[in-house]
């Protein structure tokens, strides 16, 4: 296992995010916070709040989240990938078996991340939950 995998797979994780999954992300958040809101109205109330650097907030703490979910699947699904083809196993199923155990890798990462946060509520609901100020 080469250990070029984790910074590998933490620089294409956080390339991925910051370029495409952040925009795609913060108008769903806003679109699930919102539910009265559409598709478009939801995508113009993210800009008229930040403008086009809205769609990027949050951004230091989801880089954190892809490099470590990153580093984690590129480097377990490249071990997985050579262990199966040590032992001459199919190429097309090494490559199943080895994406799909280095996605389960780095979902439980992010299972763990997420094992020490605290619930969300909008101000008047607590169940339990850190009210929003």
């Amino acid at each position: 296992m080469d250990p070029r995998d984790l910074l590998n797979g933490a620089i294409l994780q956080c390339l991925e995010a910051a370029t495409l999954g952040m925009p795609f992300e913060v108008w769903k958040t806003r679109m699930g916070r919102f539910r009265d809101e559409g598709n478009i109205e939801a995508f113009k109330n993210v800009y008229k709040r930040g403008g086009i650097a809205g769609y990027w907030q949050g951004l230091s703490p989801k880089m954190v989240e892809s490099a470590s979910k990153g580093a984690v699947l590129l480097f377990a699904k490249e071990g997985i990938l050579n262990t199966c083809k040590k032992s001459d196993m199919n190429p097309t199923l090494a490559g199943v078996i080895a994406g799909a155990g280095g996605a389960a890798s780095a979902a439980s990462a992010g299972i763990l991340q997420r094992s020490n946060e605290l619930p969300i509520a909008p101000r008047g609901q607590l169940d339990g939950a850190v009210s929003q100020n």
